[in-house]
C-alpha cells in the first residue's frame, strides 16, 4: 500500500503528511526490534573477546538466560519515533520545494535536501536528550537536597 493510498487522495497535504511520519516511524520501530537483538550479541562480542570461543551461539545464549536480548530497547525506539520521521519527511518536503514547475530535481538539490533534513533531525533529537538531561539532572539536585536536609535534621 502506498502513502498516497494510505492517506487518501482527497485528504490534503496535511493528512499525507501525518501518514508519512506515522508510516516512517512504525518502519523504524519495526526495523529497531528486529535488528536489536543482532546489535545486542555483536557489541558484547566486542566488549568481551574471550579466548576460549564459545562464539555468537554462547553469547546469545547468555543475553537470553539474562534476558538482556531487548534490555535497552525503549531508548532507541523513542530516538527513532523523532529522529526517523523528522528525516524522511523533511527530506521529501525539502525535495519537493526544490521541484518547481514539474521538473526533476538534481542530484545536488537532493543531497542537499538530505543532508539539511539530516542535521535538522539530528540537532532536534541531541536537544531533546540534552533537555532529558537536565530534567534528571535537576531531579537528582533535588533529591539530595532532600537528603542532606533529612541528615542535618536528624543530627
Amino acid at each position: 500500500m502506498s502513502v498516497r493510498a494510505a492517506a487518501g487522495d482527497g485528504d490534503g497535504g496535511r493528512h499525507n503528511t501525518l501518514a508519512k511520519v506515522l508510516l516512517s516511524s512504525f518502519s523504524a520501530v519495526a526495523a529497531e526490534v528486529a535488528t536489536f537483538p543482532i546489535d545486542a550479541v555483536k557489541t558484547r562480542l566486542q566488549l568481551h573477546r574471550s579466548p576460549g570461543g564459545g562464539g555468537v551461539l554462547r553469547v546469545a545464549s547468555e543475553l537470553v538466560c539474562d534476558g538482556g536480548i531487548y534490555r535497552g530497547l525503549s531508548p532507541a525506539i523513542l530516538r527513532h519515533l523523532c529522529y526517523t520521521p523528522l528525516r524522511i519527511v523533511g527530506y521529501e518536503h525539502l525535495r519537493s520545494t526544490f521541484t518547481s514547475g514539474g521538473r526533476e530535481t538534481s542530484l545536488l538539490e537532493k543531497a542537499l535536501a538530505g543532508g539539511f533534513s539530516g542535521i535538522v533531525a539530528q540537532v532536534t533529537c541531541l536537544l531533546e536528550n540534552q533537555i532529558r538531561l537536565v530534567h534528571f539532572v535537576a531531579q537528582w539536585i533535588e533529591l539530595c537536597s532532600i537528603l542532606i536536609y533529612i541528615i542535618h535534621c536528624t543530627h
